[in-house]
């Protein structure tokens, strides 16, 4: 019971699910006990959570006898392994007339030569007259070509793959994709789709093409999460070879007039010193960043946030001046400066409870 009972799980959890999420359904199996999963009194944890896990879904279960059970039994019971006796046709505006697909081979100005070719099993010098680059990588690799129940096939390493001329290319990629049995499925599944049994030169980039211009999936959907390039340590060799700087404020205004404070931290020794600031314009910033230089020395880069009064005509006359390189975080990613910004926030901290306290007294 358990192993039919997973059948059931996987079909309707994760193979149909988008067909039957929503829907009123009916499912026939041909296991007795399987009929009365809904009202076991005392299933086993597993069985219980499979329970739950399907009454998310509206349905009922009929018992059908083994004999009456032909349909699915058929296809359990085919055999595994064994390579199909013929090529898979391909089914175009409900047309299945091998005969009409090979007219359309031979008529197809870049498939229909190298048809000819096959079927005479002669592979002629390369002719100097201009050719498409479909016909001309068609007939690089004319050996892969064969002729099966006559119809031009490629031999690869899916398989034996119809070759489908260019007049029934767009009705495929329909079919594939935007037909109601079809799902829209993406690239990568439409692309792995259309290998195991179709060819044409330029197939991926016509997939993907079709995919990208599909109208419903850009309504309907979702683009996935942004890749975001790893965040690596930042290396330093010597102190005060790198220095980060920051502005914490504005604060309630001191008897000196101040108002903010500028952050200045070392990377290598976490060295930190703060200089309080009546503003944060950009000179008040370079006679501050004069006194640091004038006591530890002249660091080999600067790393600031992208605010203008950092990026600014002054504070790059000083780093050309000095000869030091001037580095930026991306924006809206402080984690970039993540020393300094970890120190301003405890800062913050201190100084909102200092002034509660104050308040209070």
């Amino acid at each position: 019971m358990e192993k039919e009972c997973l059948a059931v799980i996987w079909a309707v959890t994760t193979q149909f699910q988008g067909y039957l999420y929503g829907a009123r359904f009916l499912l026939h199996t041909d296991n007795q006990p399987l009929s009365w999963l809904r009202t076991l009194k005392d299933p086993t944890p597993r069985l219980a959570r499979w329970i739950l896990k399907l009454q998310e879904y509206d349905f009922e279960i009929e018992h059908r006898p083994g004999s009456r059970h032909r349909n699915a039994d058929a296809l359990s019971r085919l055999p595994v392994g064994e390579p199909a006796s013929c090529v898979n046709t391909i089914l175009l505006n409900g047309d299945l007339n091998r005969d009409g697909i090979r007219e359309r081979q031979l008529a197809d100005v870049n498939v229909g030569p190298i048809f000819r070719l096959v079927q005479a099993h002669t592979r002629p010098p390369e002719q100097p007259v201009p050719a498409s680059k479909e016909y001309r990588r068609m007939f690089r690799d004319l050996n892969d070509f064969r002729e099966r129940d006559r119809l031009l096939v490629r031999c690869s390493e899916h398989g034996e793959q119809t070759v489908i001329p260019a007049v029934d290319r767009p009705a495929l990629l329909h079919a594939l994709h935007a037909d109601p049995t079809s799902g829209h499925l993406g690239r990568e599944k439409m692309i792995e789709k259309l290998k195991q049994r179709y060819y044409w030169y330029g197939m991926l980039s016509d997939a993907d093409d079709y995919c990208r211009s599909c109208l419903e999936c850009q309504q309907r959907k979702t683009s996935g999460p942004e890749q975001q390039a790893p965040i690596h340590p930042i290396e330093v060799d010597h102190a005060f070879d790198l220095v980060s700087m920051d502005i914490c404020g504005p604060y309630p205004q001191t008897a000196s007039g101040n108002r903010y404070i500028l952050v200045i931290s070392e990377f290598l020794t976490k060295w930190v010193e703060a200089f309080a600031l009546p503003n944060k314009e950009s000179l008040t910033i370079a006679k501050r960043l004069d006194e640091y230089i004038a006591k530890h020395g002249v660091p080999k880069a600067i790393l600031t946030e992208q605010g203008r009064n950092f990026e600014n005509q002054l504070n790059s006359e000083i780093c050309r001046k000095f000869g030091v390189n001037k580095l930026s975080t991306t924006p809206y990613h402080p984690e970039g400066n993540g020393q300094t910004e970890r120190f301003n926030r405890t800062l913050n901290e201190m100084l909102s409870e200092y002034v509660a306290d104050n308040q209070k007294d």
